[in-house]
Formats: structure tokens, sequence, C-alpha cells
């Protein structure tokens, strides 16, 4: 560490080594470099200090993270006491529909995935257990944001931006707060090709006990199949109905 590095600096260089192994699913120490505009010596330590650690490892000139992750990772799922009920769900309504379910919760102004499950039909999509996603462009997203305390939803918004992802995408906070209060009064939400073009999905908000907002759940699948009679209707009542068991379970188990 040079005398002008801080500590807190040296700790962010850390997580961008490793977010840039992750994103580029292993790389060289040379492109580490390169595109993190640091020396390469200065990356090499880094790397010593996380193989000695165990976080990253190395295969023939490439780095990548280590399964120790994996232990962190389910670690902070399993924080939510009630995972296994959301995942016995999830499984259930992929069965049940033969789409793509999802559970998300948010932090750091983004939604979470920490269960998901395909049915028989579903289609292959980027989602994946830890993948964060914008509230904005999500069925479960604006699910979190309209079930929120105002003055949290407020706050949110005024840290979050609005990326287009495509041309559905909500960009205008004023648009979006008019989806939300339509979201809040019919209990559900629909994300119209608003991250991904040709997927559509439905999700509702997932509340407990004294209705505290847990997180969300929804079904996405794609849009020959998601018709809005059946994402309005059949879709958003299974979905529904799931919500009110869990928050009945969840409300009267001991």
């Amino acid at each position: 560490m040079t005398a002008e590095t801080t500590p807190m600096q040296t700790l962010v260089n850390g997580f961008d080594i490793l977010n840039e192994i992750q994103n580029s699913n292993g790389t060289r120490l040379t492109d580490l470099a390169t595109n993190l505009d640091l020396p390469p010596s200065t990356v090499h330590r880094y790397l010593k200090t996380l193989e000695e650690l165990e976080y990253v490892v190395r295969e023939g000139d490439k780095y990548q993270l280590s399964l120790r992750f994996l232990d962190h990772g389910i670690h902070a799922r399993n924080r939510q006491q009630a995972f296994p009920l959301f995942e016995e769900k999830t499984k259930e309504i992929a069965r049940q529909t033969g789409e793509r379910v999802q559970f998300l919760v948010l932090e750091y102004g983004q939604a979470v995935h920490i269960c998901h499950e395909v049915g028989e039909q579903a289609v292959q999509t980027d989602s994946r257990i830890g993948k964060r996603v914008h509230l904005h462009s999500t069925a479960a997203g604006k699910c979190i944001l309209a079930m929120l305390p105002v003055n949290e939803r407020d706050r949110i918004l005024s840290e979050i931006c609005l990326p287009k992802q495509t041309e559905n995408t909500i960009t205008e906070k004023d648009a979006l707060r008019e989806e939300l209060d339509l979201v809040a009064d019919r209990r559900y939400g629909i994300n119209d090709e608003e991250r991904i073009v040709g997927l559509r999905s439905v999700g509702v908000p997932i509340v407990g006990k004294e209705d505290v907002l847990i997180g969300a759940m929804s079904i996405s699948g794609p849009t020959n199949r998601m018709l809005d009679d059946r994402l309005r209707g059949e879709l958003s009542q299974v979905l529904l109905a799931v919500a009110d068991e869990i928050k009945l379970r969840l409300t009267y188990s001991s």
C-alpha cells in the first residue's frame, strides 16, 4: 500500500478486481491491470493476497473466483428465515404454470434474486441466484417499490436512475410513480418487455406478519405465451393466492 492510498481505497480496489474477474468469467493479470487502470505490479499483489485468503483460484493464466464465495452467498440468503417457504412456493408455481418463477428481495436500491425455478416450458434468460436487477423495469421490482412506505420509496427513487433497457422501459420518475399507484391498487405488477425484448412477466408483493414487506414473486415467459388475458388473469390470480397463503403461514407460524 502506498502512502497516498487509503485503506478504504485499498478495499475498493480489491472488490473492483473481484467484480472484474466475475464479469469477465475469468481473466488475466494484464487484462485486469488494463481494464482497471492499475499497475500490473499492484494487481499482482492484490491477486497474491486473494489467493492466500482462498478467494480466487488460478486456472492456467486466468484468475477465477473461488467457491468460498458460495458459502458467503448461501449464508446471506438463508438469513431469510422463511426462505424454505419461498423456495417451496416458487417450485410449486413453476410446476403448475410451466414457466420461470422467481422470488426477489430489496437490497441497496435493487431487486436481488434469492430463488428461482424453471418449469417445463420456461425460456432461458440471464437470471440467476444473486443477480441484481433494476426495480423500475421488472414486475417484482415495481411490486416492491409500490408496497414500500412512501418516505422510503421516495428516498429510493431520489437515489436511483432509471436506465432505458428496451423501448418499453419507463424512464421518467413521474410516469413510474403513476405505474406504482396502479400496482398498489390491483396488487400485481406487469413487466411488458421493459427489461428484455420478447419477455413479459407478472409479479405480486409478498408480505408477512403485520403486512411487513418481504419481497416479491413473479412469473416470466415469452410474449407469445404471456398474452394479456393469461398474464392479468390466470397467472396474477395464481400469484395472489400464493401471496395470501404465505402471509397466513408467516403470521400464524410459531
